[in-house]
């Protein structure tokens, strides 16, 4: 069983640049992320080789958009079994 953080790209939009910068631009990347995390299941890691070809097909010059976040719920709370951490990380790319 896999234990742990997972990095994933989370789906690719037809979406331009000019959609975000727009009035409702924020609500349209808001629900292009929504919709992309709403599909993701537990075989996500098993779907990488379909994935990187996908992406290296895409055109020379295509934006990307990139979003990280943390969960927030409170680690130092959890018990998997063995007892509550003594210490927890939370890597960002503040």
């Amino acid at each position: 069983n896999y234990f742990g953080n997972c990095v994933s790209t989370i789906g690719s939009s037809p979406l331009t640049a000019a959609t975000f910068m727009a009035e409702d631009g924020f609500l349209a990347a808001a629900r292009f992320i929504s919709d992309s995390v709403e599909e993701l299941d537990g075989s996500v890691a098993w779907n990488i080789p379909e994935v990187l070809k996908k992406h290296s097909a895409a055109p020379f010059g295509s934006q990307v958009l990139s979003a990280a976040g943390s969960t927030r719920f409170g680690v130092y709370g959890l018990d998997f079994g063995w007892g509550i951490p003594e210490k927890v990380e939370i890597v960002s790319i503040d």
